[in-house]
């Protein structure tokens, strides 16, 4: 079977795909990618949104009877459209015009040429060049818009992206806290259960210190989570969400029953 060579635009873990609206968004699944002719992934990378500025994209060549068809074909009408907007308005005008010039030429008798120099310009060409400057002329108050509403769209997408990645990192979390549950139950059983000398006493003690530390900064990242899910945009706004981190930051542990083992040993 022959193999049917078309690219994929990564940076090794996240790819190019699009959403729901056909606008053109990140993915960590590689299956999902849209599968680019060369060109068009390279008109791509010359005009990308900002929503996916900052990665450092490459085009990689993928064999593609094994991906799934993950977006239509207009796409790449749609970027090669965007990639010609993206050229400067200056050589744009000069491309217009000169194109104009060429096809008056053209259309033009060389003598009927020679003669017309020095007169009035043809209609035509009047035409023509308000016909540029119409193009070159500001947006309109509703094309702002839509890019505004699409930079939105594309904020409101990162904030859900971010939210995703937070619960499912609080659920590897859970699964390392239980893990080191797990391991302390195992030293807390050699400890009662064993005769062990000075030096295996201590090793015991530094693994058993290592183990309870390792549980600390997951309870930490978990309360830290947890606190990110269920506050509001004015609670991160107020500066609320950072001060509740800064008192994690400097809690200290109050002994219940033994205090004399917090007390500082006096130097001599």
């Amino acid at each position: 079977m022959e193999q049917k060579i078309k690219y994929v635009l990564t940076d090794g873990k996240k790819y190019v795909t699009l959403n729901n609206t056909n606008r053109p968004k990140m993915t960590e699944n590689e299956t999902d990618a849209f599968l680019f002719k060369k060109t068009a992934a390279k008109n791509f990378l010359t005009s990308i949104p900002k929503s996916l500025s900052g990665v450092e994209w490459q085009i990689q060549p993928v064999d593609e009877s094994k991906f799934p068809q993950s977006a239509p074909a207009e796409l790449e009408e749609v970027i090669e459209r965007e990639a010609e907007e993206s050229v400067p308005v200056e050589e744009s005008a000069d491309k217009l015009e000169n194109s104009a010039e060429e096809s008056k030429q053209e259309a033009v008798p060389k003598k009927s040429r020679r003669r017309s120099r020095g007169k009035k310009e043809p209609e035509e060409a009047v035409q023509q060049r308000e016909m540029i400057t119409l193009e070159l002329q500001p947006e309109e108050p509703g094309t702002a818009v839509s890019t505004a509403e699409e930079s939105l769209e594309a904020w409101v997408q990162g904030i859900q992206e971010k939210l995703l990645f937070l619960r499912k990192r609080l659920k590897d979390l859970r699964n390392e806290y239980n893990h080191t549950m797990l391991e302390l139950t195992d030293i807390y059983h050699k400890v009662e259960l064993s005769r062990f000398n000075v030096v295996e006493g201590y090793k015991l003690c530094k693994q058993l210190q290592d183990c309870l530390q390792r549980r600390r900064n997951i309870k930490n990242e978990q309360e830290q989570i947890d606190k990110i899910l269920s506050c509001s945009f004015s609670e991160c706004a107020n500066g609320k969400l950072e001060r509740h981190f800064e008192l994690m930051r400097n809690r200290q542990y109050k002994p219940r029953v033994l205090p004399e083992l917090f007390e500082e040993i006096p130097e001599e």
